[in-house]
């Protein structure tokens, strides 16, 4: 359509990044607006202060208002359609959120468009653009700076991303230095590592780690880091 024009945010949390490109479909000087928000049911651990993003085989709701001039107008009675990806989701009135499990794999985009034919006279339509994000593991210890001392150190395998944050459901392992090792019984997401103290001054320990969804067989993600021995 004429005057089409597009609206970019930048949405920045942790290590991980996303753009949701909102696509305005009427006239540049309408006074019509959307305003669409998404909410991802994605796993992350508890305390995590950024934002869940969307992933294969989660739940993702998508909400909306519209506004006249910044202020919401209501939508009872007024016929609502969603698409996802092209396909019609529902066509209903007034329908201001959906709510389904995200097939798209990851790397890929949710495409929602939300299109109300006639509101006042007017066709209006919004087009938001969700990143899905892969499966992603994070590797944590107690010391930073990429060195550990000798002695015990404890590592933690800490999942993002997955469809499902049930510990029970994933499967956690482990390699120190290429050789396979496990982790702890009662908590396989944690491993104990003890480097003598007769290990040289100048050796290096590389822990990997790997977490798979056994219910998801491509649900799956990797890390690792390298340490120096603390002189």
């Amino acid at each position: 359509m004429n005057g089409m024009r597009t609206v970019t945010l930048f949405l920045c949390f942790a290590a991980f990044a996303c753009a949701v490109s909102l696509r305005l479909a009427q006239a540049q000087t309408s006074p019509y607006e959307f305003f669409v928000t998404w909410r991802a049911a994605s796993a992350v651990p508890s305390g995590y202060a950024g934002k869940a993003l969307a992933a294969q085989n989660a739940g993702l709701s998508v909400s909306f208002e519209l506004l006249f001039n910044g202020t919401p107008v209501r939508l009872t009675g007024t016929p609502v359609r969603w698409y996802v990806n092209g396909d019609l989701l529902t066509n209903a009135s007034g329908t201001r959120r959906i709510a389904y499990v995200v097939q798209t794999p990851g790397g890929q985009a949710e495409t929602i468009r939300i299109q109300i034919p006639d509101y006042n006279g007017q066709f209006l339509e919004a087009i938001a653009e969700i990143p899905v994000a892969r499966p992603k593991v994070a590797i944590s210890t107690p010391h930073p700076y990429g060195v550990i001392p000798t002695g015990e150190t404890l590592f933690r395998a800490i999942p993002f991303f997955f469809s499902s944050n049930n510990y029970s459901n994933l499967l956690f392992s482990w390699e120190v230095n290429g050789q396979r090792v496990t982790g702890a019984p009662a908590s396989p997401d944690m491993l104990a590592i003890d480097t003598p103290q007769s290990a040289p001054a100048d050796a290096r320990v590389s822990v990997f780690a790997s977490i798979r969804n056994k219910n998801q067989e491509f649900e799956i993600a990797t890390h690792t880091v390298n340490f120096s021995l603390l002189p």
